[in-house]
């Protein structure tokens, strides 16, 4: 028994979202260029189904500063690429006669950096107050703890630490701890911070400094002669009283043996000098004169 078998021109189907249609022509729109349809899809997905994520590429243009992408298989590296949008294009300090783009980058007096998006078309802005306020601006550096950081000498930064700026030269809460490197340096009202510790120059000028410089000259006189000073103070442990010369008086040393103090003599003798008219040396007397002692007799006086 024959079967009777419609052609594709003459099958129809009603699609739910686009209406009706011949199946034929359908499936040949669906083909692109000589391709078929399994093959076009063999682009998109691997045998097991899976997205081919490396159809689609993205790159930074850096001559353009511009996002591209491109979609597909290409012949070398700089082929098929499509801009996307402006990408963070740095235009420095702000300007209010520079009309601004989406991603373009402005830097206000301050140093905080903002960018621009959600334009649809290039705009300007009146100030700096303008730019903060915007709905198409939105800050993207923000350098006001750095700026604490370095300068804020009236607290800590953050309540953890001082700045710079107040250890270098001095600030609420520093002053009155540590102290600062400037007062370190310098100070010569009083003692630096809490510490008890005086400055540099405090030490270099104070009245006792001063006065040791002053007199720096005489100080190293005596230092030169501290040889001889120590050689006297070493002589003089040996000489402890004028006892001990001897019969020739070659020394001082055993005079002791006739002569207990030298007060004694003082009853008869009134000067030394009173001596000199008949005696001539010392020397002279020892011949017949045993002891001091032994003159008594027949001298009254000197």
């Amino acid at each position: 028994m024959g079967i009777t078998r419609p052609t594709g021109e003459q099958l129809r189907f009603r699609s739910a979202t686009t209406g009706d249609h011949i199946l034929d022509t359908y499936m040949e729109n669906s083909e692109k260029g000589s391709r078929t349809l399994p093959d076009l899809m063999d682009d998109l997905f691997d045998s097991s189904g899976v997205f081919r994520s490396a159809n689609f590429e993205f790159r930074f243009d850096t001559t353009t500063d511009k996002i591209q992408f491109r979609a597909g298989n290409f012949a070398n590296s700089n082929t098929g690429w499509t801009d996307i949008t402006t990408f963070f294009n740095i235009t420095g300090a702000f300007n209010a006669s520079t009309t601004y783009n989406n991603f373009d980058l402005l830097t206000l007096t301050n140093k905080d950096v903002y960018i621009v998006h959600g334009l649809s078309s290039g705009t300007t802005f009146a100030d700096e107050a303008a730019v903060i306020a915007s709905a198409n601006t939105d800050k993207l550096v923000d350098v006001s703890e750095a700026r604490d950081w370095a300068s804020k000498t009236d607290g800590q930064v953050v309540s953890t630490d001082y700045s710079s700026k107040a250890y270098a030269v001095g600030g609420t809460g520093i002053d009155t701890t540590t102290g600062s490197a400037k007062d370190w340096a310098i100070k010569t009202s009083s003692t630096v911070g809490n510490t008890g510790e005086y400055s540099a120059k405090y030490w270099a000028t104070s009245t006792a400094v001063t006065t040791v410089s002053s007199g720096i000259a005489n100080i190293n006189t005596v230092a030169a002669a501290i040889a001889n000073v120590n050689t006297t103070a070493t002589n003089i442990s040996n000489v402890n009283t004028v006892a001990g010369i001897s019969a020739d008086v070659t020394s001082v040393a055993n005079i002791d043996g006739n002569v207990s103090t030298v007060a004694g003599i003082s009853a008869n003798t009134t000067t030394v000098a009173g001596i000199a008219a008949n005696v001539t040396t010392v020397a002279g007397i020892h011949a017949n004169v045993t002891t001091v002692a032994g003159i008594a007799s027949n001298v009254t006086t000197v």
